[in-house]
């Protein structure tokens, strides 16, 4: 017997990113768990001892503190597991086989912020295979703030869409970068998670870290 044939997202294989929206419900709970999670800065030590960090974030760690701020939600767990695990299904389809979560970030970018570090163009040298969703909790555009692809053709993408708004790449095949808003009052508010090839679709909630990427062996879990 021959192997079955997978059939995959067009859209991804045609532009290499997917680009969706979570629904109302989906995001107006994202939005009410943000109200009472813990403000957080960015930490270089923060990361789970069995995954590789960001060896050169420590050099520029004081950039982060005043344009950037984290959000520890890693008390949600049962809402991210009931909003995420629907969009399992997407992430297979785009990959052609199945994905699990292996970390979570949210993080807000104020204005003001200097094209250096994730606002600089840049690919992020993960793992064959390692792929990031950014859910826009913010309706991402050039006056909200947003993220820019450069295509193939040498052409920018830039996300732009209403709140909820999503789009899952591979960030090392992809040079990208944040785009901080330009109005003052304006805030960039991202949903990280990051997703590794699996033999066993996982959608569980993980939070390794602040400067945490994916773990050094395929099957460490925590």
């Amino acid at each position: 017997m021959g192997r079955r044939r997978v059939d995959r997202d067009s859209e991804f294989l045609r532009n290499g990113f997917k680009l969706g929206t979570l629904n109302f419900d989906e995001l107006t709970s994202l939005m009410d768990l943000l109200e009472s999670a813990p403000d957080q800065k960015m930490n270089a030590q923060d990361c789970h001892p069995e995954y590789l960090n960001n060896p050169y974030l420590e050099a520029i760690q004081s950039k982060f503190d005043d344009h950037f701020c984290y959000y520890d939600i890693s008390g949600h767990r049962d809402l991210l597991r009931k909003i995420f695990s629907n969009y399992s299904s997407t992430v297979r389809d785009c990959l052609g086989h199945p994905a699990r979560i292996v970390n979570i970030r949210c993080w807000k970018t104020l204005s003001g912020a200097t094209e250096e570090g994730p606002n600089a163009w840049h690919v992020d040298h993960l793992a064959y295979g390692v792929h990031k969703m950014l859910v826009y909790l913010s309706p991402p555009g050039e006056e909200t703030g947003t993220t820019e692809i450069r295509l193939k053709d040498g052409s920018v993408k830039s996300v732009k869409g209403p709140g909820g708004t999503w789009i899952f790449f591979n960030p090392t095949d992809s040079i990208h970068r944040g785009v901080p808003p330009r109005i003052e009052s304006n805030e960039r508010i991202i949903l990280e998670l990051m997703t590794v090839p699996a033999f066993k679709e996982n959608f569980e909630p993980v939070f390794a870290g602040l400067n945490a990427t994916y773990p050094w062996f395929p099957w460490t879990e925590i």
